[in-house]
């Protein structure tokens, strides 16, 4: 289990992340039962609800968890770890109880869906963003020499947006972006203004 998360996550096998030690503490606890508390209490769960609270909010959007309700979260830690995976089916219980409810092939899909993004599509449009993100970032945590892994990492692309905005303080880079994706209008501003242009709006006055 270890060895594909490690897989799956390209910064815990080092390929383009430097500098910053891999979180061990999380990914190599001493059982599986060890491994999920540490993630509902101290890594993964509060890491979503912050960020996914701050993102809904943004749009604004109110978002609710309802598998998050106190009553299901102590059933579900008091469960043996083997109503949770089972012959290699993630979230068994809940693929059991959902089976008279959603068709067979919601209930057994492996590969989780989540809100899936059109990356593909999205690099094919704005490859020429990309690149300049690439080109003019400055990250010591960051290991530029190999573009190529990139393509496919929006969360590589993400980590390297949010330090030049708000590490590098670089709204320069933003500014362009916004004018080579034709989100701006330069006979009036959007309905829409990001923060980053409300903030520098507001400094000049």
């Amino acid at each position: 289990l270890v060895r594909r998360i490690k897989h799956a996550v390209p910064a815990l096998e080092n390929q383009y992340i430097r500098g910053i030690p891999t979180p061990s503490r999380q990914y190599y606890r001493a059982n599986l039962s060890s491994w999920q508390r540490e993630e509902i209490t101290n890594t993964l769960i509060p890491y979503w609800l912050r960020s996914g609270e701050k993102t809904y909010m943004g749009i604004p959007f109110e978002a609710r968890s309802p598998f998050l309700d106190y009553r299901v979260v102590e059933l579900a830690s008091r469960l043996p770890t083997t109503y949770l995976i089972r012959h290699g089916w993630h979230k068994w219980i809940l693929r059991k109880a959902m089976e008279d409810v959603l068709p067979a092939d919601v209930v057994w899909r492996k590969r989780k869906m989540g809100f899936p993004y059109p990356y593909e599509r999205f690099f094919a449009t704005y490859r020429d963003i990309i690149d300049l993100i690439l080109s003019s970032a400055r990250n010591p945590y960051i290991d530029f020499t190999r573009p190529e892994l990139f393509r496919t990492d929006w969360k590589g692309l993400s980590f390297i947006l949010w330090y030049e905005l708000f590490i590098n303080q670089n709204r320069g880079l933003f500014e362009t972006i916004e004018t080579l994706a034709g989100t701006r209008s330069r006979s009036r501003e959007p309905k829409y203004v990001p923060e980053f242009r409300r903030t520098a709006l507001k400094a000049a006055g």
